[in-house]
């Protein structure tokens, strides 16, 4: 949903720029209410999102295509037309970056989503929450809209110098150029437990109530809940070069393009997670994930979901 990874340093693209191997997308996980309605065949894909129950694929001209449910217009509000360079997928809206940097949003608008956009351009980089999103401007400094109900939008630094942004559920990160990490909004689900103090960082995801951290040799940190295994599950090696944060569950991707993925298994979001290597991206909804595959990986499998 939400998980979205942004990345300097080593790290690998973040969830929803282009990646340098463009190829087709796989996925696994929940199916019940439709994730899978609509999943793109053709390759030629560049980069790849996933909001709740919607998931959202960039081309390698700019065009977006949108798949899954649609109650609030996730699909049918697709902007046309190419020369998009990023996009980003919240719990039911999504949001687009044009190539001078301005934003395009669709779907609900329940909580400002799209009437709060900012209508400036010269972003760089774009983040959704559930209900709130994020841009960074070529200063680093962050601009937010949407929803308020957590902080999302008062606590928001007002300093320069950012790198990469990420979004939750109701909480934010903001990653500073010496890899240090803030983080503002909600902390009642104990979102903020054990964030790391240290620097050195390369790259940031925020699922619901959980966050990630990427080190520069490829070593993952994880706090905040951990009542579905979301800390306690992950990996301990390094060498990982991509992140992403769902609803209770996340993915990583190693230097070999193989996946990654802990925490809750309710919906066969670890059960299904395809095997093989050449991945070249990945990112994580609500109870599914996709990634993206280089066009001679595997296909992998698109799992045997349980619920939702």
């Amino acid at each position: 949903m939400l998980a979205l990874a942004t990345a300097t340093g080593a790290a690998a693209a973040p969830v929803g720029v282009p990646v340098t191997s463009p190829g087709g997308v796989t996925m696994w996980g929940g199916a019940d209410d439709n994730q899978r309605d609509g999943v793109p065949t053709r390759g030629s894909v560049a980069a790849i999102a996933a909001g709740d129950h919607h998931s959202v694929a960039l081309t390698t001209d700019g065009h977006i295509t949108a798949w899954g449910h649609s109650a609030w217009g996730e699909r049918d509000g697709v902007p046309t037309g190419g020369g998009f360079t990023a996009i980003a997928a919240g719990e039911d809206h999504a949001v687009a970056l044009t190539a001078d940097g301005h934003i395009a949003a669709w779907g609900s608008s329940e909580f400002g989503q799209q009437d709060d956009l900012p209508a400036r351009g010269g972003f760089t980089r774009i983040a959704a929450g559930t209900y709130h999103g994020l841009a960074l401007t070529p200063e680093g400094t962050i601009v937010d809209w949407g929803s308020e109900e957590y902080g999302q939008r008062a606590d928001v630094p007002t300093a320069g110098g950012f790198t990469a942004i990420a979004a939750g559920n109701f909480h934010s990160l903001a990653l500073t150029t010496d890899g240090h990490i803030t983080m503002w909004g909600g902390s009642a689900e104990g979102q903020r437990d054990g964030l790391p103090t240290d620097g050195g960082f390369t790259a940031i995801a925020a699922g619901e109530d959980h966050s990630l951290a990427l080190t520069a040799d490829g070593h993952i940190v994880i706090w905040g809940s951990n009542e579905y295994g979301q800390r306690t599950g992950a990996p301990t090696g390094g060498g990982f070069t991509a992140i992403a944060g769902g609803f209770r569950h996340s993915v990583a991707l190693s230097a070999d393009g193989t996946i990654t993925a802990w925490g809750n298994n309710e919906n066969g979001q670890l059960g299904g997670v395809p095997t093989g290597d050449g991945y070249t991206a990945v990112a994580a909804g609500a109870y599914h994930s996709i990634a993206l595959g280089a066009q001679t990986a595997s296909t992998g499998s698109l799992g045997s979901p349980t619920g939702s």
